[in-house]
């Protein structure tokens, strides 16, 4: 186990997590409503989709942080020196592992949503 955040910034964190949690639920909710009215393929179904894998990843990496913070950010400083100009580092930042990964999945789903940009 990692060194957890400052004690003065878990009220914070914790209500960033609530407020996440509570968009899960009305994504879920979204979800539920379109399977119920039979439009599982609609757009609106697809967004609720992408609304809902975004959060999940967003909450699994806000836990990933909380928990983790310290070698997070030691980890985050020695990728930005190593790689300083890598396009890699100027899109998703110096995270590494696990958040690299989940930054991908939180900011592909809408760009796949909106298609190529030379698209009519």
């Amino acid at each position: 186990m990692g060194a957890l955040l400052l004690p003065e910034v878990i009220p914070v964190a914790a209500g960033v997590l609530a407020y996440s949690i509570v968009c899960l639920l009305f994504s879920l909710l979204l979800i539920w409503l379109v399977w119920v009215h039979r439009e599982r393929g609609s757009y609106v179904a697809m967004l609720g989709y992408f609304t809902f894998l975004s959060t999940l990843a967003s909450i699994i990496q806000q836990i990933h942080t909380i928990v983790d913070w310290r070698n997070i950010k030691i980890d985050q400083y020695n990728t930005a020196a190593a790689n300083h100009g890598s396009i890699v580092v100027a899109v998703a930042g110096p995270s590494t592992g696990l958040d690299l990964a989940l930054f991908f999945v939180r900011t592909l789903p809408p760009a796949a949503l909106l298609g190529p940009p030379w698209s009519p």
